[in-house]
């Protein structure tokens, strides 16, 4: 599921997208890195890329249109299982979205940096009490993250509402199928050795 569209985080990004409060968009650039968990049926794309590609779908705007993809990457500890990877997604606008996943840091790392025309975002969830840090290329200015409630309570009380009243929820199965298909093109240019390819969803 998509829980990450339900943090502050990331509707705090979507809102400065939306209100163009650092302009046009221009970079995408997240590190999503811990130590583990080393399994035989999962790898790095699918358990933490995912994370990064529903909140791509989830903040970028419809002008902006997914066109082409190329990760590479890697494993030590399991034979065969992508433990780290480096993916780029490429979009119309010049617009470039850059994941970084690993495994294999001991570091646990959340970062999220968004460039645009006339500023920068950034901020590390795993850091306990940072701020989002905003500069629009003058005096850099930080914002305290609100108080929210957890995200999976969020999440199922907005998919319950959706029952109730007989309406799309923001993680649906459409976004769930976007994600996979993203999913699975990044594991083909992986085993593809870093191959651009072309990707319609």
């Amino acid at each position: 599921d998509n829980t990450f569209v339900y943090t502050p985080e990331v509707n705090f990004i979507k809102q400065l997208i939306d209100l163009d409060f650092i302009g046009k968009i221009t970079n995408f650039e997240s590190i999503r890195s811990n130590w583990g968990p080393f399994k035989k049926d999962i790898d790095v794309v699918w358990d933490l890329i995912t994370h990064d590609v529903s909140i791509l779908n989830y903040i970028v705007p419809p002008k902006y249109i997914l066109k082409g993809i190329s990760a590479t990457g890697s494993n030590q500890v399991n034979e065969g299982v992508v433990e780290k990877a480096k993916a780029t997604l490429f979009y119309s606008n010049n617009f470039t979205a850059y994941i970084d996943a690993s495994f294999l840091c001991h570091c646990k790392i959340r970062q999220i940096c968004l460039n645009g025309t006339t500023g920068t975002f950034y901020h590390d969830s795993a850091i306990k009490d940072s701020k989002f840090v905003i500069d629009r290329f003058g005096p850099t200015v930080e914002y305290n993250v609100q108080p929210l409630s957890d995200p999976l309570y969020l999440e199922i009380n907005h998919f319950l509402e959706c029952v109730r009243q007989n309406k799309n929820s923001l993680s649906n199965a459409q976004e769930s199928l976007k994600t996979t298909k993203i999913l699975e093109r990044i594991s083909q240019s992986i085993a593809s050795n870093g191959a651009y390819l072309d990707i319609d969803v």
